[in-house]
């Protein structure tokens, strides 16, 4: 018996060197990208703990966000200092943990929330997660990690391969590229995302319904538990949040007659008293399927349009 309780020992600590080799050796790209100072991520935060109670207006979500409001627009319509900490994947549990970080340096007054379905589901992207945490300060990186996600981010940081499993799908190569280039001819400003990539017709017409409740798996009392703890932590700083749904292209739109995703939002944020702007219904005709690089993610004139509108929202109301 001790035997057999020495050589699975044994075997455990091998394994979990060989994940730290292994990962090490991967992420060299990565050190690469961080050692030049142009990794995304790295910018962001360094933006928000150099500049100190400097923005007014954080916007947060995922990658729907951070190519969609562009803070150079907004700030010319509001007179306002806006900034897109919009990150890749960013699940609604790193979105309040990033949230509560930011608070520690700046003094926004308001908090522009992108919603995006699969931002809430129970389990995120963990390689997302960890390389956001990377650059937060020590305290709130544990606390996101140990606080937040729990036992599922202990088994990650043992086994740290482990958040590199959902891209086996796709080209492992994908992983390591800069999210400066998700799309071609992309360039940041102020976190937002200026891409000149226009959606072809034969991609277009080959976009799915957009997500809904039928669609993805998330619970509804899940969902209204985090927004919850979103108003709570923006009440505590006296920020007003404003919940937001970039637009959709209008072929998606059109496959999806039952938009469960507004119809929950609409009723969330009227029971909670807190705004809720959805682009995709606010003036339907403005969109148009050139607006988009693909099924997701806005160009540059889809971002113009749909900034103006997000501060115009802002200043009346």
């Amino acid at each position: 018996m001790k035997k057999f309780i020495y050589k699975i020992s044994v075997f455990i600590t091998l394994f979990i060197i060989f994940n730290y080799v292994f990962v090490w050796f991967y992420e060299t790209p990565l050190r690469q990208e961080i050692k030049q100072g142009r990794y995304v991520k790295q910018i962001k935060w360094h933006d928000i703990h150099q500049n100190k109670n400097f923005y007014d207006l954080i916007i947060l979500g995922s990658s729907r966000a951070y190519c969609s409001y562009n803070p150079v627009i907004i700030d010319s319509i509001t007179n306002l200092h806006s900034y897109n900490m919009g990150t890749g994947s960013q699940n609604i549990t790193e979105t309040y943990y990033m949230l509560k970080e930011i608070f520690k340096d700046q003094k926004p007054k308001y908090v522009i929330y992108e919603i995006f379905l699969p931002s809430f589901k129970k389990t995120p992207d963990y390689f997302h997660v960890f390389t956001n945490a990377k650059f937060m300060s020590s305290s709130s990186k544990y606390d996101m990690l140990f606080n937040g996600f729990g036992k599922e981010s202990m088994v990650n940081i043992l086994l740290p391969a482990l958040k590199y499993i959902p891209y086996l799908k796709n080209n492992l190569s994908d992983i390591f590229k800069p999210e400066n280039q998700i799309l071609d001819n992309t360039k940041w400003i102020k976190g937002y995302a200026y891409s000149n990539k226009i959606a072809d017709a034969l991609s277009i017409s080959k976009f799915p319904p957009i997500s809904n409740f039928y669609n993805t798996k998330v619970s509804p009392e899940w969902i209204e538990n985090k927004i919850k703890s979103l108003i709570k932590i923006c009440q505590k700083n006296n920020a007003k949040l404003i919940l937001v749904r970039a637009p959709y292209p209008p072929a998606r739109l059109a496959k999806t007659p039952n938009d469960t995703v507004h119809k929950y939002f609409d009723k969330i944020s009227q029971k909670h008293k807190i705004p809720f702007y959805d682009f995709n219904y606010q003036s339907k005709s403005t969109y148009e399927n050139t607006d988009f690089q693909d099924k997701l993610h806005m160009n540059y004139s889809g971002a113009s349009k749909v900034s103006k509108q997000l501060g115009l929202f802002i200043i009346n109301h």
